[in-house]
């Protein structure tokens, strides 16, 4: 069910931009992921399976040490500690190749305080690498995303890092964030790219901007995608879809739900229709025998980790029986699928699954997803 609201900024499209939206951002969400590319492959490594990455595919994709990462179809950064002082920098991750800093040029990419999240995103061909600092400021650096595959920086490609925003409300009232993404929209205002903040509170914020241009955060219930969302709720982590739309997880207080927001599409006349916001029904899964019912701990787009857990669980050991860990909300379907140790092309054994109950994360990459567990590695699982 969709009804329209039309969004500033959003103007009539003509000719081949409206075919193009069409067919991209304001698509509607496939059931489905999309098949790996050589460059996808490449930069995951090519260990998976004999010497080459394919589908259905789990890979432990290195020993970076990441404290934040994101993901998206293959344009990877994350954050790592560099010094005694716990300064942080941003890094391209890339394989075996090495890595290479975002803000090279800028003091070897360290921010001036510590990173505690990283988003990224590409639009018309360039890529958006975004940090949250503690002290609240969202930094962003920017290229050629293909140019990130070099052993070496070009002295071009994400060669500075610039303040992008400020933790201030439109009111001019200081925030506290934790966490940012950066969304797909189905609009072609700024080519449908809008960063999505969390704070210490619990509340949610998107980007805008005052009457100056000045980028400023305002909750985002005033965002129409956004509008529906239950108030008075804590929430606990925020999260995006590759194919578009935010899926948040609120917390205990809140039922451990997920809603799904800011999807939709492009109309003829070039406004936006919304889909309503949608809270997910609780990961219940259908096994032989009995139903599991489980509780979200982390959403990473339609990717969630639940809480079923094995004392047995060791990292880098796995997890015996841990069947019930990983799920995917199918929109076609309105239901969870499981991804389970030998269900659905999970690896049958458990030593695979490199301690599942230790993950902190996970990501929606856009041809699967990635779990991180905390200073050791991140794996990644390709449908």
């Amino acid at each position: 069910m969709t009804f329209v609201r039309t969004y500033a900024g959003v103007k009539a499209l003509t000719g081949l931009a409206m075919a193009l939206l069409a067919f991209g951002c304001g698509a509607a969400e496939p059931s489905g992921e999309g098949q790996p590319g050589e460059t996808r492959a490449a930069l995951l490594g090519q260990f998976c399976n004999g010497s080459t990455v394919t589908t259905k595919c789990w890979t432990d994709t290195g020993s970076h040490q990441a404290a934040a990462l994101d993901d998206y179809n293959g344009f990877r950064w994350y954050v790592k500690a560099t010094n005694s002082a716990n300064l942080t920098s941003v890094v391209n991750w890339y394989g075996q190749n090495g890595e290479w800093p975002a803000g090279y040029l800028d003091n070897s990419g360290v921010l001036p305080s510590p990173v505690t999240s990283v988003a990224v995103n590409i639009s018309t061909g360039v890529g958006y690498v975004y940090a949250l600092s503690e002290d609240g400021v969202v930094h962003r650096s920017s290229g050629n995303p293909g140019a990130a595959l070099l052993r070496s920086p070009n002295g071009v490609d994400f060669g500075h890092w610039s303040v992008f925003i400020q933790p201030l409300d439109k009111s001019g009232i200081q925030l506290s964030l934790k966490q940012i993404v950066s969304l797909r929209l189905p609009t072609n205002s700024q080519q449908g790219i809008l960063l999505l903040a969390l704070d210490f509170a619990g509340r949610i914020y998107v980007q805008d901007a005052l009457a100056s241009g000045e980028k400023r955060w305002m909750p985002a219930a005033q965002h129409p995608g956004f509008s529906g969302l239950p108030a008075s709720v804590f929430w606990v982590e925020i999260s995006r879809s590759a194919a578009g739309g935010a899926y948040l997880l609120s917390s205990p207080s809140g039922g451990n739900a997920i809603y799904r927001a800011a999807t939709g599409f492009i109309t003829q006349g070039g406004s936006v229709s919304w889909d309503a916001v949608l809270k997910l029904p609780p990961v219940v899964i259908a096994t032989p025998g009995h139903r599991t019912p489980a509780l979200p701990t982390h959403v990473g787009g339609r990717y969630v980790i639940t809480d079923y857990r094995d004392d047995q669980c060791s990292i880098g050991v796995g997890c015996p029986g841990d069947n019930f860990r990983f799920v995917r909300f199918d929109t076609a379907t309105n239901s969870w699928q499981l991804m389970a140790i030998g269900v659905s092309y999970v690896p049958s054994t458990a030593k695979d699954l490199k301690g599942a109950p230790f993950n902190v994360q996970i990501w929606d990459t856009g041809t699967g997803f990635a779990v991180e567990v905390p200073n050791t590695h991140v794996d990644t699982y390709h449908l």
